[in-house]
């Protein structure tokens, strides 16, 4: 993915990562930010495999992570 990305007015899209292990948490999370009528796009991790490789993929603007995930906590993964 491109960070110039543009939504369909020309302004850029934010980008958000986020750091959810269940599913149906992160299409809610969509949904609402979709309800927003915020021009974004997004990207669902579960593991601190993939969080690190989505950062240096995807290069979010916005990180929004579970607290507490079921495998660790946020501060671990952070702390990378």
């Amino acid at each position: 993915m491109d960070r110039g990305m543009k939504s369909s007015d020309g302004q850029p899209k934010l980008k958000i990562l986020l750091l959810e292990d269940v599913a149906t948490d992160a299409q809610l999370i969509e949904h609402e930010l979709k309800r927003s009528n915020l021009s974004f796009t997004s990207l669902c991790v579960e593991t601190r495999e993939e969080f690190l490789e989505a950062l240096q993929r995807f290069q979010p603007h916005i990180i929004l992570s579970d607290f507490p995930c079921r495998n660790s906590t946020p501060w671990k993964r952070f702390n990378y």
